[in-house]
């Protein structure tokens, strides 16, 4: 049954099919693959992957960000007759919050949330902006490129990503930054991601978040060739105890604590425990942020990379 198409990846028509019912999906599937076109090509069919936005992790402790004063950004660079892009795939950016970080930002000027039905902040709401605040420290001259990809509960649908991949490679920018990711049933890079990656051009740096379920297990897509795959460390170069690892990890950054630019919003919730294998209860307590925050993960070493 088809529901739906989606936008062509890199010139090649796509459809989402839902698969229901008794029969085993996996051989419906592969039933499907084996269909033949009427121009001769073979049908390709592959799940649609939902990834999650890197701080959520189930390793991680508390994948949640805490109050902290707004960080001063440095001034815009002025005379650079060439500025360095760069492309981020996120929540968006919250336009307003930061006069010096709206001066760099284009794109996607609007962010999930803040707030869901129970008082709580939105997953995503906040993390793209967060993210363009670490670029902008790091880089005062970098013009940061925005793309909306995040639901409101910061999870990312595999053509979503996709079809921003094709957006961004019509005007290919230095770096394309993604703080997302996830497994795959065959432990392979998603088909129409890859697609889309292929159609950057090499002088583009792809960078992507390892993830933070402290593991080995290949995540997607940083652990595709064409992708550099960064996770968090800790001051002194230590390894974040959340960290994914691996020989598919190329390297690691600052991720552990990161103080950047964040929305301004305050939390109603009633204070619950957050229980996580592997890790202490923690008590989650409704907070108040005015501009600024700190937070931990994997989503925040990717953009120190691309900063640098």
């Amino acid at each position: 049954l088809g529901i739906g198409e989606v936008a062509g990846i890199g010139g090649v028509p796509a459809e989402l099919i839902s698969l229901e019912g008794d029969e085993d999906i996996v051989d419906r599937a592969l039933a499907l693959g084996r269909r033949v076109l009427g121009d001769g090509r073979i049908a390709r069919v592959t799940p649609r992957h939902l990834f999650v936005g890197a701080p959520y992790g189930r390793g991680h402790p508390g994948g949640i960000p805490v109050p902290a004063s707004a960080p001063q950004l440095p001034a815009l660079p002025k005379g650079r007759a060439r500025r360095p892009r760069v492309a981020v795939l996120d929540s968006g950016y919250l336009a307003g919050v930061s006069p010096e970080l709206d001066a760099r930002v284009t794109g996607a000027t609007v962010e999930p949330g803040p707030l869901d039905g129970a008082g709580w902040r939105v997953a995503a709401a906040g993390h793209g902006t967060f993210i363009a605040g670490l670029i902008a420290r790091l880089a005062p001259d970098a013009a940061i490129e925005m793309r909306a990809v995040f639901q409101p509960d910061a999870t990312v649908f595999e053509d979503d990503v996709a079809a921003a991949l094709v957006d961004v490679a019509q005007d290919p920018p230095d770096v394309v930054s993604m703080s997302f990711g996830g497994w795959t049933v065959d432990d392979r890079m998603p088909a129409a991601i890859a697609q889309a990656l292929a159609l950057l051009p090499p002088t583009t740096v792809v960078i992507a978040a390892a993830g933070n379920e402290r593991s080995s297990r290949p995540r997607f897509p940083a652990a595709d060739d064409r992708v550099v795959a960064v996770t968090a460390m800790r001051r002194r170069g230590v390894i974040a105890d959340f960290a994914n690892h691996g020989p598919w990890v190329d390297c690691a950054a600052p991720g552990v604590d990161l103080v950047s630019t964040f929305i301004d919003c305050e939390e109603t919730a009633s204070p619950v425990w957050l229980v996580q294998k592997g890790f202490r209860p923690v008590r989650r307590r409704p907070e108040r942020f005015a501009c600024g925050a700190s937070w931990s993960g994997s989503s925040f070493a990717a953009p120190c990379l691309a900063g640098k």
